[in-house]
């Protein structure tokens, strides 16, 4: 179990276009570059830490995802002006929850619900429209005790 510092927020914004997760899983390689494995394996561990210590810099570091975002953000229609619009409005980073098309941004928890509707608004402008955005607390009994088997 992963302790999140206190005054993290979570923004969620739920597009309508919806993403199948066995499509979404084929995209991935079978085989990664050891180098590429290695910033991802560096980028987990500074996602973690930034969670733990409310880190917003090591928060963006491990947010940058190398291996499924490249290839699964062109099936949500708005990704890039959306992670722009959720970085704008104060998100440490922004990605794909799960295999999509929800997207999640980390930010303080001040800015969590702006972060979410900001995500939102780009998601429908891009054709998209958002079917529920959402914004939780780092106190949230669904995110910080996450299940050591989820």
């Amino acid at each position: 179990t992963v302790q999140l510092a206190d005054g993290l927020g979570f923004g969620v914004a739920v597009p309508e276009q919806s993403i199948d997760t066995v499509d979404a899983r084929k995209l991935l390689p079978d085989q990664v570059d050891r180098s590429l494995a290695v910033g991802q394996a560096s980028r987990a561990a500074a996602l973690v830490t930034g969670l733990q210590n409310g880190d917003g810099d090591l928060i963006a570091i491990g947010m940058e995802d190398l291996i499924a975002v490249p290839v699964r953000s062109g099936l949500i229609k708005g990704y890039e002006a959306a992670c722009g619009a959720g970085i704008e409005a104060g998100a440490y980073g922004v990605t794909i929850s799960g295999s999509g098309a929800s997207l999640v941004g980390i930010a303080s928890s001040e800015r969590a619900s702006a972060v979410a509707e900001a995500m939102a608004r780009a998601l429908t402008r891009s054709g998209n429209p958002d079917r529920k955005s959402t914004r939780l607390n780092s106190s949230h009994t669904d995110i910080s005790r996450m299940p050591s088997s989820a």
